[in-house]
């Protein structure tokens, strides 16, 4: 599935823009996945991609195909590569998301593995205004990291989700890892710092607002059969 979204519907795209002739710019919004496991320090835009998994893979394997229409066809891309996004509306299968309600359930929150891998976390409205800027400030044929400094482990995640729903730390539950998780992801995002973007959301703050909306809102805004899929399939 991530090959023929990913890579086959990119190259789809690209050449429907190749024949249209009339583009003006091909934003391809890629993950930080594609550097692969980053144990320590930040990667840059041009650090080797080593992704780990059939979906960063097919994430590198769909910016390359960027790329190469880009210097055959003269295309203008720009590529992002941002971490993880979150804020309210976002499907419950996403750990913020998923954790909050699990919580506000008296649920345990399901977390892989020792819950020692660490990510990056964005607002996504400060990931909306890096997308707009790279758009209007960008360069054609560049690559552009979008990232914070937020970088926290999934079992830290857990315990402030919990501590901010139920007012209390609680136990979690420990499910099987991943057959390949990668220990860390962490950028560089100087490149975008200098367009003029600046992240206007400490995490801290978002999270709360992503709580406090999932808790008010969250219960009636998928189906009833999601939340089954979303929150309960992970448990172990």
């Amino acid at each position: 599935a991530f090959s023929e979204d990913n890579v086959v519907g990119t190259t789809v795209l690209l050449e429907c823009c190749r024949k249209a002739k009339a583009l003006k710019l091909f934003l391809y919004c890629s993950t930080d996945e594609v550097y692969g496991d980053v144990p320590d320090g930040e990667s840059r835009e041009d650090h080797a991609l080593e992704p780990t998994n059939p979906y960063s893979a097919s994430k590198a394997a769909a910016e390359h195909m960027c790329m190469a229409y880009c210097k055959s066809f003269k295309m203008p891309v720009i590529i992002t590569r941002t971490c993880n996004m979150y804020g309210r509306h976002q499907y419950p299968e996403k750990v913020i998301p998923r954790f909050a309600l699990l919580a506000k359930r008296g649920l345990p929150c399901s977390v892989y593995g020792d819950g020692k891998a660490a990510r990056s976390f964005i607002h996504v409205q400060d990931a909306a205004e890096a997308f707009d800027i790279v758009v209007h400030k960008g360069v054609i044929g560049e690559k552009y990291n979008i990232g914070t400094n937020d970088l926290v482990t999934v079992r830290e995640l857990a315990d402030k989700i919990t501590l901010a729903v139920r007012g209390e730390h609680a136990e979690h539950a420990y499910v099987e890892d991943r057959v390949l998780n990668d220990s860390r992801y962490a950028v560089d995002y100087s490149k975008v710092r200098a367009l003029g973007w600046a992240q206007r959301i400490p995490f801290d703050d978002g999270l709360q607002r992503t709580i406090e909306w999932y808790l008010e809102y969250g219960d009636m805004h998928w189906k009833a059969e999601h939340y089954d899929k979303a929150l309960f399939e992970r448990m172990g």
